[in-house]
């Protein structure tokens, strides 16, 4: 798997071209070494076939002569008479010997077996022979005859063969990665068809996957789509049964709210105030929660929350519920919706802010913006901030932080479990006018 690696997982492309690469180098390799062994054999064969054809026309040029048997020059190959012309022989007769002129002053083995010899030799001026040897009878009399070849412009003919092949093994090997590469692409793209369309599921703009794709992809496929199926029924099941809850809880509010009416409460003020504004704050959860659980698990654009007009109802329901005590001014440079539950944003931003305007005394400012691929959300006021060891605690701990920082309420705690949920980071720290800065950074993919 970024190795060959994507994302730190191992690259189907690169393993592909490096395998595919790696098998053709080798059976290149062995090709090539298999032919120029089977070539350099075959001509071995040839030439060894073509020097035993001359061993025995040098026999048949062995004549008898007025001292004995004698070797007729007239009767060789003139090619043996020049010096160093790459063709030589060495006639043994009774311990008497004739040697081609073309050996000038240089010595020939003589053959040591009644055996045909291909091995080669070091010969004059630095050639490599190939050479035969044999042991003859004629006239009754025994004949040693060896002859021999240069070898060496054969070997200089292999060579370039050699390297001729190799540049055209690795001319047909580029083509063939490239071919690979194009094909491996081409094999490929249904995958990434297949993501972007799990892109597209997971913004809500389709809600399960073209099952029109290659048959190795559509198994897969299949199950996506089962996955999701099961998933939408679960989340249903999970609605009426939120449903069925939220109508339980109902009803012991209810009865709760009715004991308040009892003159035993109605006698203490402060206790029966107490009771309702507890009351009103659960039923108000419940409702809250259950149209949060109405809309969750969709995902769906509709559901988005809308800057243009989503938020500007938020600002103004703020200004309202705190009077115009402070000024909530904003600097937001994005349009549209936003690829977050619109309960969700609400209640994460209405959160901030309402611990902001407790806190504030003239002005507090919102700032949301995307950098990089992350939405940026900042909420600043001018309140008495919170000092630097409490603050740094805070942000140790990440989550309850009303519990970490006195005069903060539970809102934060909130909104610390909006951001874990996703993904984000939360900071606090201390701005120019003394107060706090909350800063929210939200993958945005």
């Amino acid at each position: 798997m970024k190795s060959c690696v994507i994302n730190g997982a191992t690259s189907i492309s690169r393993l592909l071209t490096v395998g595919v690469i790696g098998s053709l180098l080798l059976a290149g390799v062995v090709i090539a070494q298999t032919a120029n062994w089977l070539l350099d054999n075959a001509l071995k064969d040839y030439m060894a076939a073509s020097l035993q054809d001359e061993s025995r026309g040098l026999l048949r040029a062995i004549k008898r002569g007025p001292n004995g048997l004698m070797l007729d020059s007239k009767s060789i190959d003139p090619a043996y008479d020049r010096p160093l012309s790459g063709r030589y022989f060495v006639v043994t007769i009774n311990e008497r010997q004739w040697r081609s002129r073309s050996l000038w002053d240089e010595q020939l083995a003589p053959a040591n077996s009644a055996e045909l010899t291909d091995d080669l030799v070091d010969g004059p001026n630095n050639q490599r022979l190939l050479w035969l040897g044999a042991n003859y009878r004629r006239f009754g009399e025994p004949i040693e005859v060896l002859v021999a070849v240069d070898y060496s412009p054969i070997l200089h003919d292999i060579r370039d063969i050699r390297y001729l092949l190799l540049a055209i093994g690795i001319l047909v090997l580029g083509l063939l990665a490239l071919l690979q590469q194009f094909l491996v692409r081409r094999s490929l793209r249904p995958l990434e068809i297949a993501r972007q369309q799990v892109e597209q599921l997971r913004n809500g703009t389709i809600t399960s996957l073209n099952d029109a794709v290659p048959e190795e992809l559509a198994p897969l496929v299949r199950e996506i789509n089962r996955l999701l199926h099961d998933t939408q029924q679960q989340l249903h099941r999970s609605r009426t049964a939120l449903g069925d809850l939220s109508h339980t809880l109902k009803t012991p509010l209810a009865v709760l709210l009715n004991l308040t009416e009892r003159d035993s409460i109605r006698g203490d003020p402060s206790l029966r105030e107490a009771m309702k504004t507890q009351i009103e704050h659960m039923r108000q959860r419940i409702t809250r929660e259950m149209a949060h659980a109405r809309t969750a698990g969709t995902h769906r654009p509709e559901n988005f929350f809308d800057i243009d007009t989503d938020l500007p109802l938020l600002l103004e329901s703020l200004r309202r519920a705190h009077r115009q005590k402070v000024a909530i001014t904003s600097d937001v440079s994005l349009q549209g919706r936003i690829p977050w539950e619109r309960e969700d944003v609400l209640e994460l931003l209405g959160n901030l802010l309402d611990n902001a305007c407790k806190w504030g005394r003239e002005e507090i400012r919102l700032t949301m913006q995307r950098v990089n691929g992350t939405l940026v959300i900042q909420v600043a006021d001018d309140g008495p901030g919170i000092p630097e060891g409490e603050l740094q605690r805070a942000v140790q701990r990440g989550e309850r932080l009303d519990e970490s920082v006195v005069g903060h309420g539970l809102g934060l705690a909130i909104v610390a479990d909006k951001v874990d949920a996703y993904k984000g980071t939360l900071r606090f720290t201390s701005n120019e006018q003394g107060g706090l800065t909350v800063r929210i950074d939200l993958p945005w993919h």
